[in-house]
């Protein structure tokens, strides 16, 4: 109960920036144009920098170990997802854009809810195991992902999982903990600094993109109630299932490790699915209200995934 209070008050916490970011983008404080120039700004340099100085840390074989099975559980969890979509949502379903539709329920939005959700529980300890996740989701993103929004397979974007700041920030923090190399003051002041922009500038993104759905017309979409309950709730309970009464039994267990991945399993709709819809000619702005509206009520339903969690 202790974390799910806390999990509650750090929602709380990040909710208030992000109705401040809502607030702005409606008093025309920043633009639509401007938040897409911050959210690149949090994408590519801020989410980098708190993902490489997460691995700036004493070197311990039980981090290793750790950082293994969050690996292996965001496996689990990511594909699983993918499976998961293909089941519920059929190609002749009745949708605006059945693919659209799968995008929601594959991904979450691990970088700008998850890292500072987990910085806040957990600390640096959370951002360096959600790294796991991290390496997955980019993985199975920049390859199936596009293949399916697509509907082909184009091999030549798979050389974009090894471009994106994010992996580039995983595969050197990564080597540079393996190898005990911690960067010198001169570096490693600046770098933390921009990484401690994170959570206000993540949150505030997300807020600015919320307001620029129009909440009235997603409120009316039965359709957008169903994909929300299917990604946000139904999910992560049959991931704990899977957890529970599999992996655990099994061995593959380590509790911090399993409680960043439920977390980050457990958080809203992934932007990048409205980024890929848009990119792809698919109906951005119908991923957007998704987006929206599975941000909003995961105030409620991530506690809800913790507590479900203590009681099994």
């Amino acid at each position: 109960m202790q974390l799910v209070t806390t999990t509650i008050t750090a929602i709380l916490e990040l909710f208030i920036i992000l109705f401040i970011g809502v607030i702005g983008l409606k008093k025309k404080i920043f633009t639509e144009a401007g938040n897409k120039k911050l959210s690149d700004l949090a994408l590519y340099i801020v989410s980098p920098a708190i993902i490489f100085v997460s691995f700036q840390t004493e070197y311990s074989h039980d981090k290793l170990m750790a950082l293994l099975t969050s690996f292996e559980l965001s496996l689990i969890s990511i594909i699983g997802a993918v499976i998961f979509s293909l089941i519920v949502i059929k190609k002749n379903a009745k949708s605006k854009d059945y693919l659209v539709d799968r995008m929601a329920l594959m991904y979450t939005n691990c970088g700008f809810v998850g890292i500072p959700l987990l910085q806040i529980i957990l600390g640096s300890e959370g951002v360096f195991l959600v790294t796991g996740y991290i390496t997955v989701f980019h993985l199975v993103c920049w390859t199936y992902g596009i293949s399916m929004l697509q509907e082909t397979s184009q091999k030549s974007d798979y050389l974009k999982i090894f471009k994106n700041p994010n992996m580039i920030a995983i595969i050197l923090g990564f080597t540079t903990y393996v190898l005990r190399i911690k960067l010198p003051p001169l570096l490693a002041v600046p770098v933390t600094q921009i990484s401690a922009m994170n959570t206000p500038l993540s949150m505030l993104v997300v807020g600015a993109s919320l307001g620029c759905s129009k909440l009235g017309e997603i409120f009316l979409d039965k359709r957008i109630y169903y994909i929300t309950f299917l990604h946000n709730i139904l999910y992560p309970v049959l991931f704990l299932c899977i957890g529970h009464y599999i992996l655990m039994p099994l061995g593959l267990y380590n509790a911090t490790s399993w409680m960043t991945i439920v977390i980050a399993t457990a958080c809203p709709v992934g932007s990048t699915s409205t980024m890929f819809a848009l990119n792809f000619s698919r109906q951005h702005k119908y991923s957007s209200a998704i987006l929206g509206f599975s941000t909003l009520v995961s105030a409620i339903t991530i506690p809800l995934i913790l507590f479900i969690d203590t009681l099994m």
